[in-house]
């Protein structure tokens, strides 16, 4: 339980800090997703070892490469929508709502989208940007899994 609840802490620092500069400046750090993705990965790796369901790290992962190919499909499909630091953000939002379950990886990626959107329209009726306006969506995805994790205590 304690090396889960680190991996719970690293997100809300290391992705705080992430999502800070994608606000910032519209760029999501290699460095950065590299570094949250391998203490992630140890910490819910030894977690999952801890508790006897290793299957449940395996599950984790998939969700990670699944929701990472979604997203790339799409970066590929639409240039200029995502970018390739989202889609490498994917991968480790993924591997947190795959530790969840494969149904919070459903609902942690609508919810990010949907607040994505939400905070897109937003901004266009204030007229504080135009369609083709770049809006970073690194905090919307740390916000659906947060999110996600959250109702998935109650």
């Amino acid at each position: 339980m304690i090396l889960e609840t680190l991996a719970w802490v690293a997100l809300v620092l290391i992705g705080g800090v992430l999502a800070r500069i994608d606000i910032r400046e519209h760029r999501l750090p290699n460095r950065g997703i590299a570094l949250l993705g391998a203490v992630c990965l140890i910490l819910l790796g030894g977690a999952a070892l801890a508790e006897h369901e290793p299957a449940r790290v395996l599950r984790a992962v998939a969700c990670g490469i699944l929701l990472f190919v979604v997203l790339l499909v799409m970066a590929v499909a639409a240039p200029g929508g995502l970018g390739m630091g989202d889609v490498k953000f994917g991968l480790v939002t993924g591997i947190f709502l795959g530790w969840l379950g494969w149904t919070w990886l459903w609902w942690g990626t609508l919810l990010a989208f949907m607040l994505g959107g939400a905070w897109a329209m937003a901004l266009l009726a204030g007229r504080r940007a135009e369609p083709g306006s770049r809006i970073p969506f690194g905090p919307f995805m740390l916000a659906g899994v947060l999110l996600s994790a959250g109702l998935s205590i109650v």
